[in-house]
C-alpha cells in the first residue's frame, strides 16, 4: 500500500518515477500507439488481460503502469489474475 501511495505521490508532484523502471519522462507519443495495440492484442477478443502481462507490457514500452491500467480502463480490457491490487 505504502508503495503504491507513493508512487502516486510521484507522479502527482512531477517525480516522474514510475513502477518497474518506467517513467512520465521515457513517454513519447510513440509509446501510446504501441501500447493501445499491445494491450488489445494480449486482451484478444475477451477483453481480458492476466495481470502479470500487465505488468510486463509496462516494463517493455517503458510505460507507467499506472497508465497501462488507465488505458486497460478506456479499452474496456478487465485485468485478471491480480497481483497487487493496482488495477
Amino acid at each position: 500500500m505504502r508503495a503504491r501511495l507513493a508512487a502516486a505521490e510521484g507522479l502527482r508532484f512531477g517525480v516522474a518515477s514510475g513502477l518497474l523502471g518506467a517513467t512520465l519522462a521515457g513517454m513519447t507519443a510513440g509509446n501510446i500507439p504501441r501500447l493501445i495495440e499491445t494491450l488489445k492484442t494480449q486482451a484478444g477478443d475477451e477483453k481480458r488481460l492476466a495481470c502479470a502481462e500487465a505488468f510486463k507490457i509496462a516494463r517493455d514500452l517503458d510505460v507507467p503502469l499506472a497508465e497501462v491500467g488507465r488505458t486497460c480502463d478506456e479499452l474496456g480490457i478487465k485485468m485478471m489474475q491480480c497481483q497487487l491490487g493496482c488495477f
